[in-house]
């Protein structure tokens, strides 16, 4: 029996797909970003984020994309960030359900945060657009940090110690997959070189109606 890529990833931390898009593709994505993109909300009917989608589908065959999110550091500018954690995830319409919280509106779409069963489950894909590594402002992550569950925020920096420590070398094409509850942190870039890098968010299953995915 195949193992599932997901399940893998669940399991071991953090799994590279390396070389999975053609330059074609990467030209493609990379119009999907702009100078000093923070977390920019990119429909997933774009279509230039089609081939990308596609290539996933193929990758992680048991799970939907639900979000895509853009990054983009250039020159020596950027921004930091402390070890964290995301649990935030975007539905189509606030709604109430058990074990939903800390709901808040970005960009017009409704983010709250699910119960755990469901986080547990989740990946999300780092796509590299640009070659990248520590000194063009890479981001670290804690490998195995998942097994912990939900951090507290005043704990996270401790407790990313306690794992394996990571900081993003990747090729222009390259994709890193990770848990959704992952610690991981982001530095300024050192020199002046592009970092431009989508996130794409998987998830396994529904959401428990009324909700639905915003995707």
């Amino acid at each position: 029996m195949i193992e599932d890529r997901a399940e893998r990833v669940i399991r071991d931390g953090a799994v590279w797909l390396r070389g999975r898009l053609s330059e074609t593709e990467i030209d493609q994505l990379r119009s999907l970003t702009s100078d000093g993109d923070v977390g920019k909300r990119v429909s997933l009917n774009e279509a230039n984020a089609a081939p990308l989608l596609s290539a996933l589908t193929k990758e992680f065959p048991t799970y939907r994309a639900v979000r895509l999110v853009a990054f983009a550091k250039t020159g020596t500018q950027g921004w930091t960030l402390p070890w964290h954690q995301d649990r935030v995830i975007a539905v189509k319409d606030r709604a109430a359900a058990e074990g939903f919280s800390t709901w808040s509106q970005k960009s017009g779409v409704w983010h709250c945060e699910p119960p755990i069963s469901i986080l547990e489950r989740m990946v999300f894909l780092r796509v590299f657009l640009d070659d990248v590594g520590p000194e063009s402002g890479g981001m670290s992550y804690a490998i195995g940090s998942h097994k912990e569950g939900k951090v507290a925020q005043s704990d996270a920096a401790n407790t990313a110690k306690d794992y394996s420590i990571e900081t993003e070398q990747a090729d222009a094409g390259d994709i890193l997959a990770l848990p959704m509850l992952t610690l991981h942190r982001s530095e300024k870039p050192s020199i002046r070189s592009p970092r431009r890098v989508l996130r794409v968010d998987l998830a396994h299953c529904a959401l428990p109606p009324p909700l639905e995915w915003a995707a």
